[in-house]
C-alpha cells in the first residue's frame, strides 16, 4: 500500500483570464491525495488500484474523489509479452515534465479511460511496442474545453468504433537517449481525429533534455467549417545540481491553426523551478509560469498571466 499528498501553495496575478484587470489571488489546498494499492497473488500477475481526491480546500473548487487507475497486468515470464487491463492513463503522450505543473501536450492530450493494451516488451535497448484500444473521443473534447476547436451545431457523435493508439518506444544508448512515437485514432463527425506524437530524452553528466512534439494529422470540421489542424511542442531542461536538488526549466508552444483569435487560447508558456528532496519521504517543489494568450481586437481579455507555486509532496 502508497500513500502520497501534494499540499500546494498557489498564487497567480490574474483570476480570470477573460478579464485582464482582475485582482491577484492567494490558495493554499490539497492539489492531490491518492491511496494506492498493489496486489501480486502470482510472479506472472499484478493489480492495482488507486483512490484520489483532488482540489481539496481549493478556492471556486469542488473536491473531487475517483479511481484514477485500477488496472490488471499479465507478464509473461518466457515470452516478452504482456497485457494491461483496466482504467489508466492510456499510453499516448509521454508528458516528462519534472515540475509541479504538467506539460501543454498532457493538457491537450492526455486519455484517461478504460482500456485494454497489448505489448511486447523486450530487454535490448528497452524496446516497447503495444496496441491500446478503448471507447471514447476525449481528444477532440479536451480541446473544445481549452479553446482550440468549436463543436458544428449539428455534430453527430459516432460511437460505432472503438478508438486505439499505437505506441513504440525504445533506447538506442541505453541511459543516454530514450525516444518514443505514438499515433491515436478516435472516431469523429465526417472525419476521424487523428493525432501523431513523439518525444526524446537524452541524459549527460547531470542534465537531462526533453522534448515532446504532438500535432493533429486529420479533424472533424468544427463551427468554422474548417479541419483546424492544431499542434503543441515543448523542451525542457533539468539540471541535477546536488544529490538532492534538481532545477528545471521548459518552453511550451501551441498553434491552434485558425487564421482567427480566440481570446483565453494559450500561445506559449515558459517555467522554471527546483525540486529539492527533504527526506526519504518528502519532496519540496517551486516552479514560477509565465503564460501568453491569443486575445480579440478589442478584447478585454488577459494576454498574459503570472503564476506561481509552492509544492509539498509526502510519499509513503
Amino acid at each position: 500500500m502508497g500513500v502520497a499528498a501534494e499540499v500546494v501553495v498557489y498564487y497567480t496575478d490574474l483570476q480570470d483570464e477573460s478579464d485582464r484587470h482582475s485582482g491577484d489571488q492567494w490558495d493554499l489546498y490539497i492539489s492531490t491525495l491518492e491511496v494506492q494499492l498493489e496486489m501480486s497473488p502470482a510472479f506472472w500477475l499484478k493489480g492495482q488500484v488507486t483512490a484520489a481526491f483532488d482540489d481539496i480546500g481549493k478556492k471556486d473548487e469542488e473536491a473531487t474523489a475517483s479511481i484514477s487507475e485500477a488496472t490488471l497486468t499479465l507478464q509473461s515470464p518466457d515470452v516478452p509479452i504482456y497485457f494491461i487491463g483496466g482504467q489508466r492513463t492510456q499510453p499516448f503522450g509521454v508528458f516528462e515534465d519534472r515540475l509541479v505543473s504538467g506539460t501543454i501536450t498532457e493538457d491537450l492530450y492526455e486519455i484517461e479511460r478504460t482500456g485494454a493494451t497489448l505489448g511486447l516488451a523486450a530487454d535490448p535497448y528497452a524496446l516497447d511496442v503495444s496496441l491500446t484500444l478503448y471507447n471514447g473521443q476525449e481528444v477532440i473534447a479536451t480541446l473544445e474545453d481549452f479553446g482550440a476547436h468549436e463543436f458544428s451545431a449539428d455534430r453527430r457523435r459516432d460511437r460505432g468504433y472503438a478508438s486505439y493508439i499505437v505506441n513504440a518506444s525504445f533506447s538506442p544508448i541505453p541511459e543516454m537517449v530514450d525516444l518514443s512515437i505514438f499515433y491515436n485514432r478516435e472516431p469523429g463527425d465526417g472525419n476521424d481525429n487523428r493525432s501523431l506524437g513523439g518525444a526524446v530524452s537524452f541524459s549527460f553528466f547531470d542534465c537531462v533534455v526533453d522534448a515532446e512534439y504532438i500535432t493533429a494529422i486529420e479533424r472533424e470540421d468544427g463551427q468554422n467549417g474548417k479541419e483546424n489542424l492544431e499542434s503543441a511542442w515543448l523542451v525542457g531542461l533539468a539540471f541535477q545540481a546536488t544529490e538532492s536538488l534538481e532545477l528545471a526549466t521548459r518552453a511550451e508552444f501551441f498553434d491552434d491553426d485558425q487564421a482567427k483569435r480566440s481570446d483565453g487560447v494559450v500561445k506559449d508558456r515558459y517555467l522554471a523551478g527546483f525540486n529539492y528532496e527533504m527526506g526519504e519521504y518528502v519532496t519540496l517543489s517551486a516552479e514560477y509560469r509565465y503564460s501568453r494568450y491569443d486575445q480579440e481586437r478589442g478584447s478585454l481579455s488577459a494576454d498574459r498571466k503570472n503564476e506561481a507555486q509552492l509544492q509539498l509532496t509526502i510519499e509513503y
